[in-house]
């Protein structure tokens, strides 16, 4: 069964960069502009750089685009966070000026890197590292400044391997009762993703269905 997704069209494009004359560049990582967000709001001093809630959509459209390209693929990495998606440029804060960029290098296995086997509580890293960016956008808000809640976390009230993944699951929900379904149930859908192959043409069909498909619809409500 061939996939049924559209291709990528100039509205919702996205860059990886690797020349380092083009990281030097006036940059923001998304990580800064969360980070800055969070320190204005706790100081309730004026916010230097924002994004409006259509920018926010854009920008998880043009994200999620990104990794229904470059799956599996050595242009983007198993993990990658905040850190790694840019805006580039006076405009810094516009969908306009974003980039993601990694240095391509061949896929590797982390037991290979490190010699321990991987421990995670989740299948697919990739597209759960996509669901904490769209949560961390929707919030606005760096995830870790966000403190557990006691049913985050794990036997004794301790933080365990879970406690992140159940935060996320329950800040999701938090989205919903702010933003309707769509959103949360995307972010959850992209932490509970299983592995697929880098061939394997299930994940670009499911995928576009899963979570292009929903922010568009999103998005479009915006116009």
């Amino acid at each position: 069964m061939r996939p049924r997704f559209k291709p990528l069209s100039d509205q919702y494009r996205h860059h990886l960069i690797t020349s380092a004359q083009e990281q030097q560049r006036t940059t923001r990582t998304l990580e800064e502009i969360l980070k800055e967000r969070n320190s204005k709001r706790l100081s309730k001093q004026p916010r230097l750089c924002d994004y409006t809630t259509k920018e926010r959509y854009q920008i998880s459209l043009t994200l999620a685009y990104a990794v229904l390209q470059f799956y599996g693929t050595p242009w983007l990495q198993e993990t990658w966070s905040k850190k790694d998606i840019y805006f580039i440029g006076s405009n810094q804060c516009l969908v306009d000026s974003l980039y993601l960029i990694q240095n391509p290098i061949p896929k590797q296995n982390v037991r290979e890197l490190t010699g321990l086997p991987e421990l995670r509580p989740w299948a697919n890293p990739t597209t759960y590292a996509l669901g904490i960016v769209l949560l961390e956008l929707a919030f606005g808000f760096p995830l870790e400044v966000i403190h557990p809640d006691t049913s985050d976390l794990g036997p004794g009230g301790l933080p365990d391997a879970l406690t992140e993944l159940r935060k996320a699951r329950r800040l999701a929900l938090m989205i919903e009762e702010r933003d309707g379904e769509g959103l949360a149930t995307t972010i959850i859908k992209c932490m509970r993703y299983d592995a697929f192959e880098p061939e394997d043409s299930r994940f670009q069909e499911c995928f576009y269905n899963d979570v292009i498909v929903p922010l568009e619809i999103c998005l479009g409500y915006m116009q």
